[in-house]
């Protein structure tokens, strides 16, 4: 499922669209349809709702977590974004440079950046 289709039903701003969303989601809570959400478009989501539609982070946060817990919706490395989604929430940062530093420790890699507030979090956790 693609960004447009998550924003729809979120933001029921579209009569049509919004209701296509909605439809979808029905489908999967009833189990005749799975739905597929990678990474990229939890990213996308993310980005949108809050740089666009000034969402906080909190609320942000929440609402993501509830999707990704929605039934019949696979979400690859679903541990990986709820990790991270938390880690903005503790530590105050993007979600993308949360992403990347979770991702980095689970994977042991190094992650190299040179944003103040994620160096200091890549230090503490020995990626540097």
């Amino acid at each position: 499922m693609d960004t447009n289709v998550v924003l729809r039903l979120v933001l029921a701003d579209h009569p049509d669209l919004s209701q296509k969303a909605k439809s979808i989601f029905e489908e999967a809570e009833k189990g005749r349809i799975e739905v597929f959400i990678n990474h990229t478009t939890v990213a996308e989501v993310f980005w949108v709702l809050e740089s666009f539609y000034r969402l906080d982070k909190a609320e942000l946060v929440q609402l993501l977590t509830e999707l990704l817990r929605f039934p019949n919706l696979r979400v690859n490395d679903k541990r990986l974004i709820l990790t991270a989604l938390n880690l903005v929430l503790k530590e105050n940062i993007s979600y993308i440079d949360a992403y990347n530093l979770v991702f980095a420790k689970k994977n042991q890699l190094t992650l190299k950046t040179f944003d103040r507030k994620s160096a200091k979090l890549v230090t503490a956790s020995g990626l540097l």
